[in-house]
């Protein structure tokens, strides 16, 4: 090899050299745009990760079920005035806008209400948080319906449960074993929401009976009206009623 190749090749590796620890500055800056860009990205995912199915909406109500996976959050959004049904334990931390966020449990099976705002929330259990939303949409009920109360927790004691009522809604749970029957009873503007698969037969006010099947997740509404019910299926039926308070 003689001298002149030799001095070549060695000025290209010099080169080499200082280009790399030239590169050092940028490469760091690269590396927090592409920590940052992995940040705002698991936070998206979080949110999109989030399922939400409107189950029943109308001009007085909105039904959504929602489930939230563990570490999944949902971002400061409105609500409107609503009651909670947890279908799972529940282990949230629960922020209003503009407050500082609380822990919250609420185990599957209960209810609790929020007034209409802005909040955000993250689920911290180790499950999968899951719950039903009925919010109300406007404040007073239709002219033709009424808020009469009652339903089955006085039609059928040991059939209905009163599981918490508040000014905006009364909740309750019904359940009929097969062959059981609810005697005809008055009822308010409600949302009817299944919690088992169940057959009955459904009488209202003096029209002839007629025979319906809901699954487990339906919701739907009812005026307030005068009706009876029956199970005439081989599982236990089992239903909540939400109804709507003026």
């Amino acid at each position: 090899m003689n001298k002149q190749r030799l001095n070549l090749i060695s000025a290209s590796i010099l080169t080499v050299a200082l280009a790399g620890c030239g590169s050092s500055g940028p490469a760091s800056s690269d590396a927090s745009v592409a920590q940052g860009d992995t940040q705002a990205g698991a936070a998206a995912s979080a949110e999109a990760s989030i399922e939400t199915k409107i189950l029943l909406e109308n001009e007085q109500i909105r039904v959504t079920h929602v489930t939230v996976p563990a570490g999944g959050s949902m971002q400061p959004h409105d609500g409107g005035q609503r009651a909670i049904y947890a279908l799972a334990d529940n282990d949230i931390n629960w922020r209003p806008y503009g407050a500082v966020a609380e822990r919250k449990s609420w185990p599957a099976g209960s209810v609790h209400f929020h007034d209409a705002g802005r909040h955000s929330l993250e689920n911290v259990g180790s499950t999968p948080a899951e719950f039903v939303i009925f919010e109300r949409l406007v404040a007073s009920l239709p002219a033709t319906a009424t808020s009469q109360g009652g339903d089955s927790a006085d039609a059928a004691p040991q059939q209905g449960t009163l599981l918490s009522e508040n000014p905006a809604f009364q909740v309750m749970q019904v359940t009929l074993k097969p062959g059981a029957a609810q005697p005809l009873h008055d009822a308010s503007a409600r949302v009817v929401y299944s919690l088992s698969d169940y057959e009955i037969e459904w009488q209202e006010g003096d029209a002839a009976p007629e025979k319906r099947q809901f699954r487990t997740g339906q919701a739907h509404w009812h005026l307030d009206s005068k009706h009876a019910a029956s199970n005439t299926g081989q599982t236990e039926a089992r239903w909540l009623i939400v109804a709507l308070k003026d």
